[in-house]
C-alpha cells in the first residue's frame, strides 16, 4: 500500500509534466516560423514612413532656394534690394544651410550671408570642384536646381551645394546658391528610429549618412526597405535610402519575447507537475496531521491540568509566605517590644549591650523579611500604587536629617544641593517614594568608609501637563562596583561581595525591590561606577500635581490630644503582642484595654468608647479588615491603627 501511494504522488505529476511540456515546445514552433514575415512587414511600413521624413526635409530646405527665385524673377529684380534679409531669414528657418551666395553670369559670388568669416569669397570665382562648375554652367541652360555633393569632411559630414537659376527681363541674371549639411538633422529624425539602422548614399555609392552601424550585405532582402530619394530628375541626381534592423543576431528583440514565453511555458509545466505532487503529499499529510492533532489535543489537555496545579501551587507559595511573614514578624516585633521595654527598665550596662545587640539584630531579620514579602507582591503583580498628596521635598529632606547622625557617626562628610522652583504637592505612593530613597542612602552608606556622600535634589514644575519632574541622585565615594556586576546590580539576591568572606551585611534585594518600585512609578533609575572611586546612582520619576496647590494644607488633620486621658483598644491574636502594646500604652498614660480576635473586639467597642484603636490585620474568625468595617458602622470618629502590615 505504502509503495503504490508512493508510485502515485511521482508517477502522475511526471506524466501531467510532459504533457504540458510537449503542448508548449509545439506552440513555441508555430510562433517561430511567423517570426520573417511578422519582421518583413514591420520594415516595409518603417521604411516607407522615413524615407518619406528625410527626402521632406530635403525638398523643403531647397524649397526655401527656390521661393526665394520666384520672388526676384516676379519682381524683375528689384526684390534683390532684400537679398540679404531674406537670406538671412532662410538661414535662421533652415539650420541646415551653412550659408547662402549670389553668384553672377560670370561664376563670381557677389554676396554672401553670413557675410562675417566668409568675406574672402566675395567677387570670387566659385570653386572648381571636380564636376561643379560644369552642373553649374549645364543648370544655366536648362534652368534647373542642381545638387553637387562634396567630398566628405573631417568630421564625417557631407556638405552638398545647391545652385538655383534665376531668370528675369528673358535672359539668365545669377544663381542662389547655398551649402547644405543634412547630417545633424537626419540625426534628429532617426531619434524614434530604436531598433532600426539607416544608410543614405549618393549616386555613385558613397555613404552619405549612416545611423546605427547599418549592414546589409547581412539582410535578406525582405528585411531591408530600399527607395531612391531623386534630387534632380533630369541629371538622374538621386539618393539611395537603406532601412534594416539594427541588430543581426535577434532584429529588434522579435524572438526574446516569444523565447521568455517558451520558458515560462516550460517552468510552468514543471510547476504544475510540481504543485500536482505537493497536493498529492499533502493529501497524505493531512491524514498524518489528523492523528497528531488528535495527541496533540490529548497533549494540552494535559498540560492545562498541569497549568492548573502550577497556578494552585503558586497561590499556595504566595498565601504561605505571606502568612509566614505575619508569623515571623509577630514573635520578632514581640522581641522588639520586650528588649525596648527591659531598656527602661534600669537594667545593668552590660545587659543593656545585650539588649542593643538583640534589637540590631531582630531589625535586620524583620527588614529582610519586609523586602522578600514586598519583592514576592511585586513579582505576582499584586502591588498597586497608593494616591497620597504628599511634598516630594519634604520627603527627601527628612529622610536627610534622619541619615544624618548615622553619616556623621561614620565621620563621613554628607552635602545636599536642591534645585526647585517651589516645593511642589504631587499625586502619588509616598510610602514607596520613601521606600526608594531609604534604599539608595542605606546602600550608599553601607558601602562608603570615608570620603562624603553627595545628594542634589532637581525639581521641574511642567506647568503644561501639570506634572512635577523629580530628579534625585546620590553620589558616594565607597568601593564602587565592578564592570562584571554593572548589569547584575538590580538583580535580586546580588551583592557586591558574596561567600565567606563577606563585609557587608544585607540579603541583596534592596536594589532590585527599588527599581521595580520605580518601573512601577514608570520612573527611571541609572548608575555610573568605578572601582574603589565610587557609585552613582540617579533616580527619575513625574508626579501629577494637586489639582490646588494649597489643596493639602486645607484637609483637617486629626490631632490626639496626648495631655488628656485617651483610651485604648489593643487587638491581636498574639497575647504576648497585646501584653508588650499594654505596656507601651500605660507608659505613655493611655488606659489599655485588650482583645485577641475581632468579634472580642467588637464586643469591646459595644461596650465603651475607644479614643484609638490598634488593629491586627491577620487574625482567626475575623480579620482587621472585616471588623474595622463594622466598627466604622457604628462609629466613625475612633482612630484606627492598622497593625501587622
Amino acid at each position: 500500500m505504502i509503495k503504490n501511494s508512493t508510485q502515485k504522488r511521482y508517477g502522475v505529476p511526471l506524466i501531467i509534466t510532459l504533457i504540458l511540456t510537449t503542448i508548449t515546445i509545439v506552440i513555441y514552433l508555430y510562433f517561430l516560423r511567423d517570426v520573417p514575415v511578422r519582421l518583413g512587414e514591420e520594415i516595409k511600413t518603417t521604411g516607407k514612413l522615413a524615407s518619406q521624413d528625410f527626402e521632406g526635409f530635403v525638398q523643403q530646405n531647397i524649397k526655401s532656394l527656390e521661393n526665394l527665385r520666384s520672388r526676384i524673377e516676379d519682381s524683375h529684380g528689384n526684390y534683390l534690394k532684400y537679398w540679404d534679409k531674406d537670406a538671412e531669414r532662410i538661414l535662421d528657418q533652415n539650420k541646415s544651410i551653412n550659408f547662402i551666395q549670389w553668384i553672377d553670369t560670370s561664376s563670381v559670388i557677389r554676396k554672401m550671408v553670413p557675410a562675417s568669416g566668409n568675406s574672402k569669397q566675395i567677387n570670387q570665382v566659385i570653386q572648381n570642384y571636380p564636376g561643379r562648375l560644369a552642373e553649374w554652367k549645364h543648370h544655366i541652360s536648362d534652368t534647373t536646381t542642381n545638387i553637387t555633393s562634396f567630398p566628405q569632411a573631417q568630421n564625417g559630414s557631407h556638405f552638398f551645394m545647391v545652385d538655383t537659376p534665376v531668370y528675369f527681363n528673358g535672359k539668365f541674371q545669377g544663381t542662389i546658391s547655398a551649402e547644405m549639411d543634412f547630417s545633424p538633422y537626419f540625426s534628429k529624425l532617426t531619434s524614434y528610429l530604436r531598433g532600426y539602422a539607416v544608410e543614405l548614399k549618393d549616386r555613385d555609392g558613397n555613404v552619405l549618412y549612416a545611423f546605427h552601424n547599418p549592414q546589409p550585405e547581412v539582410f535578406s532582402e525582405n528585411l531591408i526597405y530600399d527607395k531612391k530619394l531623386y534630387l534632380d530628375v533630369d541629371q538622374g541626381e538621386f539618393w539611395t535610402f537603406n532601412l534594416m534592423f539594427d541588430d543581426v543576431e535577434n532584429p529588434k528583440g522579435s524572438t526574446i519575447l516569444i523565447d521568455l514565453t517558451f520558458v515560462f511555458g516550460l517552468l510552468m509545466s514543471f510547476m504544475l507537475g510540481l504543485v500536482f505532487h505537493y497536493y498529492l503529499k499533502a493529501l497524505h499529510a493531512v491524514r498524518v496531521s489528523k492523528e497528531s492533532n488528535r495527541k496533540l489535543t490529548q497533549t494540552n489537555e494535559e498540560l492545562k491540568e498541569e497549568r492548573e496545579k502550577a497556578n494552585r501551587a503558586s497561590m499556595a507559595k504566595t498565601e504561605f509566605v505571606a502568612n509566614m511573614s505575619h508569623e515571623i514578624r509577630t514573635p520578632l516585633n514581640a522581641i522588639l517590644g520586650l528588649s525596648e521595654l527591659l531598656q527602661g527598665s534600669g537594667v545593668n550596662k552590660e545587659s543593656l549591650q545585650y539588649l542593643e545587640l538583640m534589637q540590631q539584630s531582630s531589625k535586620a531579620l524583620l527588614a529582610l523579611i519586609n523586602d522578600i514579602l514586598i519583592l514576592d507582591k511585586l513579582e505576582s503583580g499584586k502591588e498597586t500604587l497608593a494616591k497620597d498628596t504628599f511634598s516630594p521635598l519634604e520627603v527627601t529632606e527628612t529622610i536627610i536629617n534622619f541619615y544624618r547622625p548615622s553619616v556623621e557617626a561614620q565621620n563621613i562628610e554628607l552635602k545636599y544641593e536642591k534645585t526647585i522652583s517651589r516645593g511642589a504637592q504631587v499625586i502619588g505612593d509616598r510610602a514607596r517614594f520613601e521606600q526608594i530613597l531609604i534604599n539608595l542612602f542605606s546602600n550608599a552608606l553601607k558601602f562608603t568608609q570615608k570620603g562624603a556622600i553627595n545628594i542634589i535634589y532637581k525639581e521641574v514644575v511642567v506647568t503644561a501637563s501639570r506634572e512635577v519632574s523629580i530628579q534625585f541622585s546620590i553620589e558616594d565615594t565607597g568601593i564602587g562596583i565592578p564592570k562584571g556586576k554593572m548589569d547584575s546590580i538590580f538583580d535580586r539576591f546580588t551583592q557586591l561581595d558574596s561567600g565567606m568572606r563577606k563585609k557587608h551585611a544585607g540579603g541583596g534585594l534592596g536594589l532590585s525591590i527599588t527599581k521595580q518600585h520605580v518601573e512601577l512609578m514608570e520612573g527611571t533609575i541609572k548608575v555610573a561606577s568605578k572601582l574603589h572611586k565610587g557609585s552613582t546612582f540617579t533616580l527619575g520619576l513625574d508626579f501629577p500635581l494637586v489639582k490646588k496647590e494649597n489643596e493639602a494644607l486645607d484637609q483637617p488633620v486629626e490631632v490626639l490630644d496626648t495631655n488628656s486621658k485617651l483610651n485604648a483598644l489593643a487587638v491581636d491574636d498574639n497575647k504576648l503582642n497585646n501584653i508588650i502594646l499594654s505596656k507601651v500604652l500605660k507608659m505613655m498614660s493611655m488606659e489599655t484595654d485588650l482583645a485577641f480576635n475581632g468579634k472580642e473586639a467588637l464586643e469591646r467597642v459595644g461596650t465603651t468608647d475607644f479614643d484609638l484603636i490598634f488593629m491586627d490585620v491577620h487574625m482567626p474568625e475575623m480579620d482587621g479588615f472585616e471588623t474595622t468595617r463594622h466598627i466604622r458602622e457604628t462609629n466613625k470618629d475612633v482612630l484606627m491603627q492598622p497593625r501587622g502590615r
